[in-house]
């Protein structure tokens, strides 16, 4: 389990995240909801160990996350970022095997292969593994990406899994098959997952906890039931619960955006 204790994260005086308190559990899914702007890629980079908050402490397991080397962290979280931009003529397969570096001492080559081929099927990219990684749609890319994650965290059991708004770029199928795979990582091998997302449907269906992050402060935490409701939206998105919650048959009008 990840635990964040009144962290707080600024730059210069420009405060990002104050006084937030979470716990990501093994085995469940924790989406991280919120307006532009309210901290979710800080507070996800503050509990992958990318960025050291100002104040408070994060524990991985007990301990300070700070107290973990590289080299140890490499095996035990994988992280896919919201933009990966690469722009070499690398192979989807070598993408993939790059996931394994964390293993290069201790594995042989064949087995590293192996993962990276299974993780390939288990995004349904398998067919992709010869093609150039710059040439494929944003959609497949992301599916690269995510298996290249998949594969640096193959062999581990209760590892640490943050992923940043993954389906963004997905299509409808994808999205689901994505958040499909990663709920049977989360209950099969008691993976910790911590999502950040946009999609409030997909959050309600997929996620078993929701922070909800308003101006760098959480402002709810709990059940999908308990967060993601009327009051909450409107209060921090600043829309009408009906722009998500809306009759289908009905379109809103211009007047309602204003």
């Amino acid at each position: 389990m990840i635990t964040a204790d009144n962290i707080g994260y600024k730059i210069r005086n420009n405060i990002i995240l104050e006084n937030v308190s979470a716990q990501i559990e093994n085995g469940k899914i924790t989406a991280i909801i919120g307006p532009n702007g309210a901290g979710k890629t800080t507070l996800l980079k503050c509990l992958t160990g990318a960025y050291h908050p100002n104040a408070g402490v994060i524990k991985l397991d007990d301990k300070p996350l700070t107290h973990y080397s590289l080299d140890i962290l490499s095996r035990k979280r994988a992280v896919l970022s919201q933009s990966n931009p690469i722009n070499f003529p690398f192979t989807t397969l070598e993408i993939v095997m790059m996931g394994r570096n964390p293993y290069v001492k201790n594995n042989t080559a064949a087995n590293d292969m192996e993962v990276a081929l299974a993780a390939l099927e288990s995004v349904d990219a398998l067919h992709l593994k010869e093609r150039i990684f710059p040439t494929l749609s944003g959609g497949e890319q992301q599916r690269v990406q995510l298996a290249r994650v998949l594969a640096q965290l193959w062999e581990q059991e209760t590892a640490y899994l943050f992923l940043d708004e993954p389906t963004s770029a997905l299509d409808l199928k994808h999205q689901h098959q994505f958040l499909s795979l990663v709920c049977q990582l989360a209950q099969e091998k008691q993976f910790a997952v911590s999502i950040i997302m946009h999609d409030l449907a997909l959050a309600m269906r997929y996620t078993d906890h929701v922070l909800l992050l308003k101006n760098g402060k959480l402002f709810a935490a709990g059940l999908p039931l308990e967060v993601i409701h009327a009051k909450n939206i409107e209060n921090v998105f600043e829309v009408p619960a009906d722009f998500v919650f809306a009759n289908r048959n009905e379109k809103p009008t211009q007047k309602q955006y204003l």
